[in-house]
C-alpha cells in the first residue's frame, strides 16, 4: 500500500484502501454470513456492531477527505486521533486477538511495523493531505 500511496498520493491511497476493505467486508458478510445480520450476530456477538461502526467511520473519513481536503486537514486533532486509534484497535483485534495461525503472526508483525513507522515518522500526527498544516503530504 505504501507503493500505491507514492503513485496515487495519500488521498487516493486512503480511498483505495477503504475500497479494498469494503470489498472484504461485503465478501465476508455475503459469503460467510449469507447476508444475515442474525448469523453474523450469532458468530461475532456485539462485535458485529463494532464492525458496522468501523465501516461507517472509515467511510465518513474518506468522504470528508475527498469532499474537502482543506477542511479535513483543518479538523480538530482529537478527531483524527480518535479515528485512527479506533481503527488501530479494530485492526489489532481482527488480526491478532481473534485470528489464529499465520494470520495472527502476520497481524502482529504488521502492528509492530506500523508502530515503528509512527514512532520514526517525526512528523505531525495525523499527516496532512493538502499541506495546510505541518509538513503536509501532497494529494
Amino acid at each position: 500500500m505504501l507503493y500505491v500511496a507514492a503513485l496515487l498520493g495519500v488521498r487516493w491511497a486512503w480511498t483505495a484502501a477503504f475500497a479494498a476493505y469494503f470489498g472484504h467486508f461485503l465478501a465476508a458478510f455475503g459469503l460467510h454470513f449469507g447476508w444475515s445480520h442474525a448469523a453474523a450476530m450469532r458468530r461475532t456477538g456485539f462485535g458485529i456492531y463494532l464492525n458496522y461502526a468501523f465501516t461507517a467511520i472509515w467511510f465518513a473519513d474518506v468522504a470528508w477527505l475527498q469532499a474537502g481536503p482543506g477542511s479535513y486537514d483543518a479538523r480538530a486533532r482529537w478527531i483524527s486521533i480518535a479515528v485512527h486509534a479506533f481503527m488501530a484497535f479494530m485492526f489489532f483485534n481482527a488480526t491478532v486477538v481473534f485470528a489464529s495461525g499465520w494470520t495472527r503472526w502476520l497481524g502482529a508483525t504488521a502492528t509492530v511495523l506500523l508502530v515503528v513507522v509512527k514512532l520514526r515518522s517525526h512528523g505531525t500526527f495525523p499527516p496532512t493531505f493538502s499541506g495546510s498544516r505541518g509538513r503536509g503530504i501532497s494529494a
